[in-house]
């Protein structure tokens, strides 16, 4: 059921007016990697992508875009045997980073829509990474913080009823 949820989540964080860039995708993708099987870990962020994509509209850089979470689905995978705060923190810096490269590339390749060179995409599209890794931080703070404090409440639980 949780899967479904976040998947729901996904799709109305990007079809809901917001901060370019600001969606909680990219750590989908890390914590679905980290808690979930290994078709469930790459389910949650594509079926977010695709559902909210069949509203939004595709574009040519979807490729980019699609592969990239598929990496980052990849180091959550990593990071499910790695789990503390500071391998969080880098695998979330690491994937708003590699997802960033990849799309001002993927964006540049296909017709420069931002800039002529791929160097000129990177340096305008600061802005956008700025608010990934602003989005990106807060909701991967938000997926681990509420997943422990669920963790902390039905250990609880059972120590109480047991």
């Amino acid at each position: 059921m949780i899967p479904y949820l976040l998947i729901l989540i996904g799709v109305l964080s990007r079809v809901v007016p917001h901060p370019p860039n600001v969606t909680p995708i990219t750590a989908l993708a890390i914590y679905s990697g980290v808690y979930f099987n290994k078709r469930s870990a790459w389910v949650v962020p594509l079926g977010a992508l695709l559902i909210s994509d069949a509203f939004l509209g595709f574009h040519p850089t979807v490729g980019y875009v699609y592969g990239s979470f598929l990496v980052i689905v990849a180091l959550g995978v990593w990071l499910r045997n790695h789990l503390h705060v500071g391998s969080t923190v880098a695998a979330t810096l690491l994937g708003s980073t590699f997802f960033y490269v990849v799309t001002c590339y993927g964006s540049w390749r296909q017709g420069g829509v931002i800039g002529n060179t791929f160097t000129e995409n990177l340096i305008i599209s600061l802005p956008f990474y700025r608010n990934m890794l602003l989005g990106d931080f807060t909701y991967v703070g938000l997926f681990f913080g509420l997943h422990k404090m669920a963790q902390l409440f039905v250990n609880k639980t059972r120590s109480v009823t047991a």
